[in-house]
């Protein structure tokens, strides 16, 4: 690889460098024609002529006293007479305009001239550092620079002059002289470029030759002035010659000259001219984008444009629109040949076809326009990023007859920089000793990426400073324009990208966010976020816009979106949705304040007051109404700056929620079971119950007494697994007619210990055959009721007889009316395991009026003791489980401490089915073939009736309907309203009287079953008449679906009464199977409102 150093041309100042050494500014603006070797064949090096002080003699005479040969040629000529004084003769030491006399007080070269504007040691000198007068002394001086300073020009050419004038204060005018008079030229200069250490201006002058000779000899100068008053100037002198077609051809080839560049300047948003020498090759160009660009020659006599450094990665690093080799022809005449191909580019170059041809000609506002408007620099013609690079070719003969001259070829391909990581480019650290421009990194520009689904191309904006917040970006996409507005979140020290207005939810699909900085030594650097400090809620798969600019390759759900699919893809998400960058420490932590007017924090929202919301199931709630035996979803999000780092839920001090986050939102969703509100598949849990075994010891009892005993961990069973705080107590009784006293055993928690109680009684005894049962509830001393029961226990009495009670009619002391009122008010129920009709009838009338009075179970002495006492206990289980109601806390964290809390109170209705006898629920005497029936019960109204109805549509027809108007059909005794196809019927079982009575809930007044219609759909819809009251009930409205086999409750579906607000609500569609083929995930709940009665 050819090593050479550099030099670099920057806002017009270059500086030549030769094997790594500084050499001085007059040989590095050498002509090529004035080199040594260099196919010239004009006869060696052309010698700088002096400076005529005069225009030449338009008469020619020779004025030279003295000289007897009025002269060969013009008035220049200093004659050969001798004796007399040329006043032309720049060596005469006479002549008093000789501008090298030193006697001349007006020579501008004499040391002693207190004219000179070069003496330093003129009191009056402008420039002079140590003039007392100098309102500056110290500050940089005005200087003029003329380059190239061409030595002949072809009569009647134009005499091109180029330069720059510089100074550190602003430029007043460039004016310049033709042998010592001043020539009129207004267009002579581009504008004034501010650079970090002053002003320059470029100039161009063009000076006819009209009135000259070949041989003629011109003075040229220059003069600069600036705004303290202060000038400089500069000065070369250039002989005529001889027209190409007349002259004899100065060389055999085409000697290169100088290359012409046009490129976009990023600091002025315009098109720069540059003529850059031949023997400056290579040059590097920095645009003041954080792109350098090396110029040299490459393979196959083409010139390469080569991003050889920088930090620019936005893919659009370096704007050339036209390049152009100058050079002398065979007559030494000044040609232009522009690119006319190219022989290489990269793959990062875009729109390089525009870099070819004319410049002088070519129309740019296609693509300079959306730059300074938009930002928008996909149709510019740009090399992209790092090693990137064009090698040109040029037109006419330039390629077959170029002079041989020496060329360091450039080779990219082996020149390859290893690019650094896009996202933590490199920062030089602050050093006051090293002269920064500045003591914090000072943004300049922001870039996005994003994919365009119009061009299927990958699309850059670069967002100019001044631009953030004040300027909306409008961006093309197949669902219409997106209007972005892109800012400065000073909260977060990141980019924000906003979509203000779109189309839809998946506007925007960003693949990267970048900033542009100038650094402590005003160098232009690139950083791309490394991740997100925030996102809305509706942007979506945002990975895809961390780090540098992607690649179409490099995203695979590119060709999703093609075909209208963007699960996948980088979305913004719809109007008002954002994201805000984050990028590395070395930037956020140096950042220079950036003025409010760029801070989107107000026009996104984003701020560092934590939000946390519940959205499920419903928005917000302050308040929740639950079922003891279902499940509770509740979804929502927390939003924290700056992350969220834990959301934490608990109910009734219990955590039933753990999530971690990293970002500053964070989704959550959980369930808390329906154990947390005292439910298990409808066994409640929790609570207490006291419990009093009233066991008959007569003779007859002994091998029921053993049952009770052996079954006895069945009954335990159930209360331990539900978690019930049990105590049993144990009263026996015999006949106390006949002397036979009560015993009690006080209360045990210990079950092995009363197993052993029952074990050891003594059967014996009985007298007649009633006994004393309603005594042994009733005795103050030993009886049932002597034991203290707990208030907030649930209160059973089981009793075990197989005989009849005494009561007041025969002998005993109560009825059973006054037993059952006495242990109605103390809230005692009463259980009974005696003989049942079947065997004992007149027992069973007798007893079952204890049963139906304090809602307790009778069950078959005779019958299975491990399933009836596992009944009995499951109903104590039910009455002893609390219905936990309480407050949900969901709290949000962040790293820093930061919280948000919000706090749900639950309130927790009892929806488990009341305790049947094992039969089936009142469906009359109706021969059920199907698996299911449905329930509709509603909580008691105390100001007034409450009218809810249940309808039945078969497959969603109303025709095929059935109500409280359907027509009806009588079944052993008991009237249905019915619809019928054939054998298939749906049947509804109300009672209308129920409807309005306090005991509705208990009532079961609404139950439809069904018989046959197997693979059809039944729909259920509740309507509350004449928009029934329901906000008082005390308990929720529900259906049940119950197990018409068993009535064991399968599911409850609660309806709120605090959101039913129409008269009708959809409660479930069922596909209808064959009996025992029907499951709950055969049933679509639903809880769909509507105005009127429709299934659909």
């Amino acid at each position: 690889m050819n090593q050479f150093s550099t030099p670099i041309l920057k806002s017009f100042n270059i500086k030549a460098h030769v094997a790594g050494d500084e050499v001085d500014m007059e040989a590095s603006t050498r002509r090529a024609a004035d080199n040594q070797d260099d196919g010239d064949t004009g006869g060696g090096d052309t010698d700088i002529p002096y400076f005529p002080p005069t225009p030449p003699d338009p008469n020619g005479d020779d004025t030279g006293g003295g000289g007897s040969n009025p002269g060969s040629g013009d008035g220049n000529d200093p004659g050969n007479g001798g004796g007399g004084t040329d006043p032309n003769d720049p060596n005469d030491p006479n002549d008093p305009n000789d501008p090298n006399d030193p006697n001349d007080p007006n020579d501008p070269s004499d040391p002693n001239d207190p004219n000179d504007p070069n003496d330093p040691n003129d009191p009056n000198d402008p420039n002079d550092p140590t003039d007392p007068t100098d309102p500056h002394p110290g500050d940089k001086p005005i200087k003029v620079t003329i380059s190239p300073k061409p030595t002949s020009v072809p009569k009647g050419e134009d005499i091109v002059v180029l330069g720059v004038v510089d100074s550190a204060y602003p430029i007043t005018k460039a004016v310049v002289f033709v042998n010592g008079t001043e020539v009129d030229h207004t267009d002579y200069s581009l504008p004034t470029v501010t650079s970090a250490v002053g002003y320059e201006k470029s100039f161009r002058f063009s000076l006819p030759t009209d009135g000259y000779e070949a041989g003629d000899t011109i003075a040229v100068e220059v003069k600069g002035f600036d705004d303290q008053g202060r000038q400089a100037s500069d000065s070369f002198v250039i002989s005529t010659k001889l027209p190409a077609d007349e002259e004899p051809n100065a060389r055999n080839c085409l000697l290169f000259d100088s290359l012409h560049i046009e490129y976009f300047d990023a600091t002025q948003q315009a098109i720069i001219p540059l003529d850059i020498p031949s023997d400056w090759l290579p040059y590097e160009i920095d645009n003041g984008n954080g792109a350098k660009v090396t110029f040299g020659w490459g393979s196959s006599n083409g010139i390469i444009a080569w991003f050889k450094a920088g930090t620019n990665t936005t893919g659009y690093g370096f704007q050339l629109s036209s390049i152009a080799i100058n050079y002398l022809d065979e007559k030494n005449l000044s040609k232009t040949t522009w690119a006319a191909s190219i022989i290489k580019q990269t793959d990062g170059v875009k729109n390089a076809d525009l870099m070819l041809g004319d410049g002088s000609t070519k129309t740019t506002d296609n693509w300079t326009k959306p730059i300074i408007n938009n930002g928008d620099y996909s149709a510019s013609p740009s090399i992209g990023s790092l090693n990137d690079y064009v090698n040109f070719s040029f037109g006419g003969n330039w390629n077959i007859n170029q002079c041989p001259i020496n060329k360091q070829l450039l080779n990219p391909d082996e020149g390859q920089t290893t690019p650094n990581d896009p996202t933590q480019p490199p920062v030089e650290p602050y050093d006051p000793t090293k002269n920064p421009v500045r003591n914090c990194l000072l943004l300049d520009k922001v870039a996005f990426q994003y994919y365009s689904d119009i061009t299927n191309d990958l699309e850059t904006v670069i967002v100019p400073l001044s631009w953030l917040v004040t300027e909306q970006i409008t961006v093309q996409s197949k669902a219409g324009p997106i209007d972005v507005v892109v800012g400065w979140s000073d909260y977060f020290k990141g980019v924000s990208v906003m979509v203000k207005n779109g189309t839809g939810q998946t506007n925007l699909q960003v693949t990267g966010i970048g900033v542009m900085f100038k650094d402590f030594y005003d160098v232009v650097q690139t950083a791309w976020a490394t991740n997100l400090n925030f996102k809305s809620a509706g942007a979506k798969n945002t990975e895809w816009m961390k780090g540098g600019p992607k690649a179409i390759g490099d995203l695979p759900w590119i060709s999703e979106v093609v075909t209208g699919n963007y699960a996948n893809a980088p979305c913004i998400g719809k109007s008002g949705d954002f994201v805000v960058s984050k990028h590395y420490d070395v930037f956020t932590s140096q950042v220079c304040p950036i003025d409010s007017s760029h801070n989107s924090d107000p026009e996104t929202g984003v701020n560092p007051v934590p939000e946390l919301h519940v959205t499920a199931p419903s928005a917000d709630p302050t308040s929740l109404t639950q079922c003891n035996n279902e499940p509770l979803n509740i979804a929502g999000y927390a939003d924290i700056y700056p992350s969220v780092s834990t959301v934490n839920a608990t109910y009734r001090g219990e955590e039933v929620y753990a999530g971690t986050g990293s970002g500053t939102h964070k989704d959550f969703a959980f369930t808390i079971p329906a154990t947390a509100f005292g439910t298990d598949g409808g066994a409640t849990i929790g609570g207490k119950a006291d419990i009093i075994f009233l066991v008959d010891y007569t003779g007859s009892m002994s091998s029921y007494i053993t049952n009770v005993a052996n079954n006895l961990d069945a009954f335990i069973t159930r209360l331990a697994n539900d978690g019930v705080d049990y105590r049993l107590g144990l009263v026996q009784f015999g006949d106390v007619t006949y002397g036979e006293r009560l015993f009690k055993n006080d209360y045990t928690t210990n079950k092995d210990l009363f197993k052993t109680q029952l074990q050891y009684i003594l059967v014996g005894g009985g007298g007649d055959e009633p006994e004393s049962g309603l005594e042994g509830i009733m005795d103050g001393t030993n009886g049932a009721l002597s034991f203290d029961f707990r208030s907030n226990a649930a209160k059973y009495i089981i009793m075990l007889t197989d005989a009849h009670v005494h009561t007041t009619s025969d002998g005993g002391a109560y009825t059973v009316a006054e037993v059952a009122s006495a242990c109605q008010g103390r809230g005692i129920k009463i259980s009974v395991i005696g003989p049942t009709a079947s065997t004992n009838a007149s027992v069973m009338d007798q007893l079952k009026p204890l049963v139906d009075a304090t809602g307790g179970q009778y069950v078959d002495i005779l019958g299975d003791y491990g399933s009836q006492l596992a009944s009995i206990s499951g109903e104590i289980s039910h009455d002893a489980g609390e219905l936990n109601s309480g407050d949900l806390v969901i709290t949000a964290t962040s790293p820093d401490g930061t919280t948000k809390s919000i706090t749900i109170a639950i309130n927790v209705i009892d929806c488990s089915p009341p305790p049947t006898d094992g039969g089936s629920p009142d469906e009359g005497t109706i021969k059920n073939s199907y698996d299911m029936l449905f329930r509709l019960r509603w909580g008691y109204r105390a100001s007034g009736a409450c009218d809810l109805d249940l309808h039945a549509f078969i497959d969603k027809d109303v025709t095929k309907h059935v109500a409280y108007n359907s027509p009806t059909v009588t079944i052993s005794g008991a009237t249905y309203h019915v619809y019928q196809e054939g054998a298939d019927a749906v049947y509804l079982n109300f009672d209308y009287t129920s409807h309005t009575a306090a005991t509705a809930w208990d009532n079961e007044v609404e139950i439809i079953t069904i018989d046959g219609f197997v693979g059809r759909k039944l729909t259920l819809v509740v309507d509350r008449y004449a928009m029934a009251q329901i906000d008082d009930l005390d308990k929720d409205p529900q259906v049940e679906i119950i197990n018409a086999a068993n009535g064991a409750l399968l599911k409850t579906i609660a309806l709120d009464k605090a959101t039913w607000t129409q008269q009708y609500m959809i409660i479930c569609d069922i596909n209808l199977k064959n009996p025992g083929q029907t499951t709950l995930s055969d049933i679509t709940i639903r809880k769909e409102q509507r105005g009127s009665l429709t299934p659909v």
